[in-house]
């Protein structure tokens, strides 16, 4: 199971708060090899978890919808069996839902 680290748990609470005073669209920047993946993991684990929500990733390539998807099952568990990849460009489908 992964863990934030300081800085990643910054950023989460820093879009959070730009979530709840703010009615714009927030943007989180990390230098390469910073851990957005875990980021945006822990975003996903608390939309889904907290809020009963549903998440759509979008990428430009299947490796990073790949990351992503490993990512969130490494910081959340118990998501496995409710995330999965849709990629029409390589004809791949891992999600029943």
């Amino acid at each position: 199971m992964l863990a934030l680290r300081t800085y990643q748990q910054q950023a989460l609470d820093a879009l959070y708060a730009h979530m709840r005073e703010r009615d714009d669209h927030p943007v989180v920047v990390l230098p390469t090899g910073s851990g957005k993946s875990v980021v945006l993991a822990a975003l996903c684990r608390d939309a889904v978890q907290l809020w009963q929500s549903r998440v759509l990733v979008l990428a430009h390539v299947h490796e990073l919808l790949s990351q992503n998807r490993d990512t969130i099952l490494k910081l959340a568990p118990e998501l496995f069996g409710k995330v999965g990849v849709y990629s029409a460009g390589l004809k791949s489908r891992d999600s029943k839902q």
